[in-house]
């Protein structure tokens, strides 16, 4: 006995399954023409995959993981697009907290460098890498509470510091 599929629809771009409705269940049919399902679909009553609309918590994720422009008014050799996901928030508390409680950087010094996105170093001292710590963290909380939500707008993507 063979099943009666409706509804058929490919579930992503690469077409390695296709949605259906069989006696009113929802089904997922593999896309391998060894399938004995798979084979008995007409590939001209599958609907194209529409790919799911972009939330809110998309944009701001991808916005995270883009990092954020720093434009320095006082010193331009800083400006930068500077990294903001995993061990880099990691790393910019324990400088933050190093330069609290011992005034230096974790490495001993008054100054630091401190990479871009594309690798590039940059040279920080306290007040500047406080100030680029700053800008990081209020565009990180931002971002998390958009991400949180699944609401609301974007903030720019682009900072001016001292």
């Amino acid at each position: 006995m063979s099943n009666t599929f409706t509804n058929l629809v490919w579930t992503d771009a690469a077409k390695t399954q296709v949605s259906a409705m069989s006696n009113g269940i929802p089904v997922l049919i593999p896309a391998d023409p060894r399938n004995r399902d798979f084979a008995s679909l007409d590939p001209a009553t599958i609907g194209a995959y529409t790919p799911p609309p972009v939330t809110p918590a998309d944009e701001a994720a991808a916005a995270l993981a883009a990092g954020l422009t720093i434009t320095s008014t006082g010193t331009p050799t800083l400006d930068g697009t500077y990294a903001l996901v995993g061990e880099t928030q990691i790393f910019m508390l324990a400088e933050m907290v190093s330069l609290s409680a011992n005034g230096t950087f974790t490495n001993g010094s008054t100054t630091i460098l401190w990479p871009d996105v594309s690798g590039g170093g940059h040279s920080f001292n306290p007040t500047q890498f406080k100030n680029l710590a700053a800008a990081c963290g209020a565009y990180i909380n931002a971002l998390k509470a958009i991400i949180s939500n699944d609401a609301g707008t974007l903030p720019a993507n682009t900072v001016t510091v001292p």
